[in-house]
């Protein structure tokens, strides 16, 4: 299970696939992904596909956290594909509450999704 980087990622852009329950360690690798692309070009676009993700190990909520508030500058904008209520809810309270320009999108609109964080 885990985590599959995208192969539409680019050098500006990166998109993950979460699948399962992910571990610490998984969501410590995807934290140096984004370092990687925040170092290389100062600021980041983000897409998450929650559609297959069933959660994270405690530890993980709670580093996840952590590593985040120090990048919520750095992230221009995040795409979250997923189908369920409170994928859309994450989405509306992230754009609400933080600097990073967020929408959500269905499964279906993986396309759109791409699109927009490109543009």
């Amino acid at each position: 299970m885990g985590f599959e980087t995208l192969p539409e990622s680019s050098s500006e852009t990166i998109g993950w696939r979460l699948e399962g329950r992910l571990s610490d360690a998984e969501v410590a690798a995807m934290h140096e992904q984004l370092d990687t692309i925040i170092a290389d070009k100062g600021s980041a676009r983000v897409l998450v596909d929650l559609t297959a993700m069933e959660g994270m190990e405690p530890s993980a909520v709670w580093k996840d956290l952590r590593r985040s508030v120090g990048k919520l500058g750095d992230i221009d904008r995040m795409a979250v594909i997923g189908g369920e209520r409170w994928h859309r809810w994450l989405t509306t309270a992230s754009d609400e509450v933080t600097p990073i320009e967020a929408r959500h999108y269905a499964p279906a609109e993986a396309a759109a999704a791409w699109t927009w964080l490109r543009s």
